[in-house]
């Protein structure tokens, strides 16, 4: 009889592509029978990279509950909350996995924890191993599918857009301070002789018409899928970002990706992953991680404003290893 394991699954974009070794391993595991309990609209995205995991999405009409760990044997936590470890505790769940920190400690059978920045990849990885589950495959990619690179050459051409390009993540959340600055993008893209096409999500395009009024020449495309975001990068010559989801779907495309950090941590995510360049700012109030920029005027975003615009176009215009 196969053991029932319930993986829990990140529930940021870019932390489940970077658990997503881990689930392969896993879906290729006949002995288990792996269930997936995450955001639906991730799962239902990465379904067909895991085609015998079933899965379980969560959504606003459904809340993660202790019934979800009920007749479970073994159950992986790789987000950070505590409701999780509880629900699987009250559940009665024999083995629980996961990462130790705040207060989960109590709550698990194995903890781990994981001191200093370190690769999120990593974690998942060492946490499986624990579990006896060895994963051969450590690299994420994603298979971006024909519909997908359809509808992106659909775009493309659309917007006149039909020789190499450079792909600029230029979506953020409205006020944050992780996305893109305009003014930052547009010197590091101003020697840039290649199509410029800009792209945002849902909900995320007023910091992409920001860039797009001072790169008036540059195409914007807004409301971008995750599939459509995979094909766009896959088909890119070069990606440019900031560190969030979107820049972990180009990597995971195989594309070719400069990415700029502000006030994050390049430590928790950087694998040397082949084909990436970093630029990081380093400040003295920094990595902070916030959204909103906690400095008075004179101080402020000070991350990105140690960013180096002509280094990172020099870094553009060669190819990267």
């Amino acid at each position: 009889m196969r053991q029932t394991l319930l993986i829990r699954a990140p529930s940021h974009l870019g932390d489940l592509l970077m658990a997503l070794p881990v689930l392969r391993a896993i879906d290729a595991q006949p002995r288990l029978a792996s269930r997936l309990l995450g955001p639906r609209r991730l799962l239902d995205w990465l379904a067909p990279q895991l085609p015998h995991m079933k899965r379980i999405g969560l959504d606003a009409q459904v809340r993660e509950s202790v019934e979800h760990y009920r007749g479970v044997q073994r159950a992986l936590l790789l987000n950070g909350s505590l409701r999780s470890p509880l629900l699987a505790w009250l559940a009665g769940v024999p083995e629980r996995h996961g990462l130790g920190s705040r207060g989960r400690r109590m709550l698990l059978t194995h903890s781990m924890s994981a001191p200093g920045p370190r690769p999120f990849s990593g974690v998942c990885v060492e946490l499986a191993a624990r579990m006896g589950i060895e994963v051969r495959e450590r690299e994420v990619r994603l298979q971006v599918r024909e519909p997908g690179l359809r509808q992106a050459d659909e775009r493309l051409a659309q917007c006149g857009v039909d020789g190499p390009f450079v792909l600029v993540l230029a979506g953020a959340r409205v006020g944050s301070s992780k996305g893109l600055p305009a003014e930052l993008a547009a010197q590091c893209l101003r020697h840039e002789a290649r199509a410029l096409v800009l792209v945002s999500a849902p909900g995320e395009a007023q910091a992409a018409r920001e860039l797009a009024a001072v790169l008036p020449h540059a195409r914007s495309l807004e409301d971008v899928g995750l599939e459509e975001l995979a094909a766009l990068s896959a088909r890119a010559a070069i990606v440019l970002c900031s560190d969030g989801g979107a820049r972990h779907v180009a990597r995971a495309a195989g594309t070719a990706v400069l990415t700029l950090f502000g006030p994050t941590d390049p430590r928790h995510t950087s694998d040397g992953a082949h084909g990436e360049r970093e630029f990081a700012g380093r400040v003295p109030c920094g990595p902070c991680h916030r959204e909103r920029c906690p400095n008075a005027h004179a101080l402020r975003h000070s991350c990105w404003q140690a960013i180096d615009p002509e280094r990172v176009a020099a870094a553009l215009a060669r190819p990267l290893d």
